[in-house]
């Protein structure tokens, strides 16, 4: 008998459905496979370049309180004569969001501002060295687990700068003498450069929204999520009739805005939204927010930046919950 190769071996079904497998029993005519199409929910598609929904805790390195000390409106333990002093303070403020909960920390310009500008993406140089220095050792080690778990800092920064070193941000008039952050110059290289050296895997851009502005940081967003990294823009988009917000920049990448600027009178049109494809965050800054007052944002679909331990646990636990 002429042996029968394996690939000619071909086993037949039958009964498919009724839970036998081979072939037909004697007598028994085969049946052909069941091919009904099976009705599968398919789960939200959840973006994979949009980073976690969960809380971030806020640090207050910024003021905008100057003096001829504090020039640029630090807040007075970050600005310390002593660098050294100014990290650990910055450490002692993360660790508390930590045993919060916490683990994602939005830093607010940390190099400060000039007060007479909009927020300059020059942040790197424009720290002192032996104080960007310490930072940047510090991130690296609370990045990496140092507290048991690793965390992710997001420093709050401008999108347009003169050069790397030079804290005055931009104003009207000026489009010609700067550049916006991620332009292809040495000036947003070293920035960027010196932000990953922590660590950093995600900034917040200020003044990212406006309409000449808004698709290069989209476009930047999308190149930087190739590595495992992305931006959060600010403020939140609007779409062409200025009555709506632009659904394509919401589900491209993050964004945020202040409570102030969403409970603006002018802005009722920012209603609710899905919170599977979207991560529109919600700087929550006042002190008089209530615990029911952030919950109704939750319920919109948006996301929280706040640093009110109360508010932060509600927060945390609604999005677990939800996800």
């Amino acid at each position: 008998m002429e042996k029968q190769n394996d690939s000619e071996r071909v086993l037949p079904l039958s009964n498919v459905g009724d839970g036998s497998i081979g072939p037909p029993a004697k007598g028994r005519p085969m049946k052909a496979p069941f091919r009904q199409p099976i009705d599968i929910p398919k789960p939200p598609e959840i973006p994979t370049n949009m980073g976690s929904r969960r809380p971030l805790w806020f640090l207050k390195t910024f003021t905008a309180l100057r003096s001829p000390t504090n020039p640029y409106g630090l807040h007075h333990l970050w600005n310390q004569e002593d660098p050294a002093a100014s990290v650990a303070w910055i450490r002692s403020e993360i660790v508390k969001g930590y045993n919060h909960g916490a683990r994602k920390f939005f830093i607010n310009r940390p190099m400060g501002t000039d007060g007479l500008s909009y927020v300059c993406a020059a942040s790197w140089l424009t720290i002192e060295e032996r104080k960007r220095n310490l930072m940047a050792a510090e991130f690296r080690e609370l990045s990496a687990g140092s507290l048991g778990e690793p965390i992710e800092i997001v420093p709050f920064i401008g999108s347009w700068m003169r050069s790397a070193d030079n804290i005055n941000g931009w104003m009207p008039g000026d489009d010609d003498k700067g550049h916006l952050l991620g332009e292809n110059t040495v000036d947003s290289q070293v920035t960027l450069n010196g932000w990953m050296s922590c660590g950093i895997k995600t900034l917040g851009i200020d003044h990212s929204a406006p309409l000449e502005k808004k698709a290069h940081f989209m476009e930047m967003h999308r190149s930087l999520a190739r590595f495992g990294m992305g931006l959060i823009g600010e403020a939140f988009p609007r779409g062409t009739d200025n009555q709506s917000l632009d659904e394509d920049a919401i589900r491209a990448m993050p964004w945020l805005a202040t409570e102030s600027f969403i409970n603006h009178s002018s802005r009722k049109w920012i209603t609710s939204y899905d919170p599977m494809t979207t991560r529109l965050f919600i700087w929550v800054e006042s002190s008089s927010t209530t615990v029911e007052k952030a919950r109704e944002y939750l319920d919109r679909g948006f996301s929280l930046i706040v640093s009110e331990p109360a508010i932060f646990r509600m927060a945390d636990d609604f999005e677990a919950a939800r996800f």
